[in-house]
């Protein structure tokens, strides 16, 4: 749906600007809220006005307005929805969002504008924000503890942040007026670039249960479902139905051991239902068996996809700390030969595989398997920092998977190495332009939207990242990938900081935000498994 405004020409008096902050006796909830905003359309109608940009409005607009206003409804909001503490939760919301941030010692605050529907997962798309230095004399007051006056800067932000709500609303009023924002379909097009609405990589960690405690496990698993938190059936049915709605081009379902789940055929054959072809993630447990592998595939199974970190039994079971492990994967691996499945292999990348990787990948030929997804390791809290390999053995290993690619039968699939796409680049010296770029944050070889999906429903950009864009039994799935403040500051490049920022191929990789974050605390920091030199930096040096 394109913006009337853009239909009509002319849009300086079809435009309405309402301040909250102006309001003579301001909402105190959400039901005072909606009689404010009852009154307001009624003005706003009796004026004939197309669209309406709301400054100092809350987070979640209510019904009558999206209502009376569909697909015209810009918001400016004084509070930084993008920060997240250490556990992934959203720093400073609620009323008063600028006082929080300030007495959390934040160096700055910050203006963001979102684009409000009622239609399009219920929730606001960020448009563009801007950042504000903390004035010295707010500094000031924080260092000799003065908090009531930091409480009167607070109320009185505008002092410092009013020439961006002025620039932000004005981009507001232009992005409808142009019609630079498009609804097709259910997808929003932002000056023709179509915002992320269709999933890569879809894998869902449906149980955190497994019988096994392998020393490379990088989720914590544990033994029993009890207390899980984990989604029921009945969510499950919905979490599928709303993953079928993006249509990702590959669904996992993974652990634990997903065979721990007794309701597993029946989410097979619902995701089967709905279009998808699931694979499953299993585990080497006495529950995977000939029989389980044929009821699978009964149930709509389409690919298996096992772990092998080793090219013998000694080096496997060595690295899973499981005796016998490698035997139960083999075994797997032939029954479900033996179903006509087809059959993924799963590989970590850590110092001790990484030397072992061309010969790991000659006896999976034999195999006959359809993909290899190459992992490179992140020291995730649930693993052992010293798996970690060096930047420059990550180099040794793009070259070792590139010459095996080239020879092999099967597809070779990388995750949370981004920069292998710029290794390859420069060996085969492709031009960036023959590549596409980013739609949202990846962690594999793929361009397109990642995410995973824990048991308990939070909904995160990479299984080794901790930190969620929300929760499926809080808010849809559309929403959290399409606006929630997680995925669209990863989306944005320039969020970036060092090398990463100034390299020339941060639009084909950007570098693991998951590995970043687990070394660095800081999601946008460089990828420390990254030894390439930017051309930016060798001039600035």
């Amino acid at each position: 749906m394109e913006s009337p405004l853009a239909q009509r020409g002319d849009f300086h008096e079809l435009a309405c600007v309402i301040d909250a902050a102006t309001s003579p006796k301001p909402p105190r909830n959400l039901h005072e809220r909606e009689q404010t905003d009852r009154d307001a359309v009624e003005l706003l109608r009796f004026h004939e006005v197309d669209c309406v940009i709301a400054a100092g409005y809350p987070y979640v607009l209510s019904a009558p307005m999206l209502e009376a206003f569909p697909k015209r409804i810009v918001v400016a909001h004084n509070g930084d929805l993008t920060d997240r503490d250490q556990f992934g939760r959203r720093r400073w919301v609620g009323p008063q969002p600028v006082l929080d941030a300030l007495l959390s010692g934040a160096k700055s605050t910050r203006t963001s504008l979102y684009f409000a529907t009622s239609d399009i997962g219920h929730g606001p798309l960020f448009l563009v924000g801007a950042r504000h230095p903390v004035p010295p004399m707010v500094q000031d007051a924080l260092s000799r503890g003065d908090y009531d006056s930091v409480a009167t800067y607070a109320h009185l932000h505008g002092r410092w942040m009013r020439e961006s709500w002025r620039s932000l609303l004005l981009h507001g009023i232009e992005f409808l007026a142009a019609g630079s924002i498009k609804i097709l379909d259910d997808t929003v097009w932002i000056d023709g670039v179509p915002g992320p609405c269709r999933l890569g990589d879809a894998p869902w960690q449906i149980t955190r249960a497994c019988d096994l405690g392998c020393n490379d496990c990088v989720i914590a698993a544990e033994r029993s479902r009890t207390n899980s938190g984990e989604l029921t059936t009945y969510e499950a049915y919905k979490t599928i139905d709303q993953i079928a709605a993006m249509k990702p081009q590959r669904f996992i379902m993974s652990g634990g051991d997903p065979l721990a789940r007794k309701d597993i055929l029946e989410l097979m054959q619902h995701a089967r239902r709905r279009g998808l072809h699931p694979g499953v993630n299993v585990s080497p447990t006495q529950k995977l068996t000939a029989e389980s592998v044929n009821a699978l595939r009964r149930y709509g199974l389409t690919r298996l996809i096992l772990s092998i970190n080793g090219s013998s039994p000694q080096r496997h079971d060595e690295v899973s700390g499981i005796p016998g492990s490698f035997s139960a994967t083999v075994r797997g691996i032939r029954w479900a030969r033996d179903a006509g499945q087809n059959i993924e292999i799963n590989t970590l990348v850590t110092r001790h595989t990484v030397t072992d990787l061309a010969a790991i990948a000659e006896m999976i030929d034999a195999f006959r398997i359809e993909a290899w997804n190459v992992h490179f390791f992140v020291p995730v809290p649930a693993s052992r920092k010293t798996e970690s390999i060096s930047a420059e053995q990550a180099e040794g290993a793009f070259a070792a998977l590139g010459a095996i690619a080239a020879l092999s039968k099967y597809r070779i699939r990388v995750f949370e190495a981004p920069h292998y796409r710029r290794f390859l680049m420069q060996q085969s010296q492709m031009d960036q332009a023959s590549w596409a770029d980013f739609a949202g944050y990846v962690g594999n070889s793929d361009i397109d939207e990642v995410v995973f999906i824990t048991a308990d429903g939070d909904v995160r950009p990479s299984e080794f990242l901790p930190l969620s864009g929300g929760n499926l039994r809080e808010r849809p799935l559309t929403t959290i990938v399409r606006s929630s403040d997680l995925f669209v500051t990863l989306r944005d490049r320039s969020n970036l900081t060092g090398k990463c920022r100034r390299c020339e191929y941060r639009n084909a990789c950007g570098g693991s935000r998951a590995r970043a974050w687990a070394v660095t605390g800081d999601l946008f920091s460089p990828d420390p498994l990254c030894a390439y030199q930017p051309a930016a930096m060798e001039v600035a040096v």
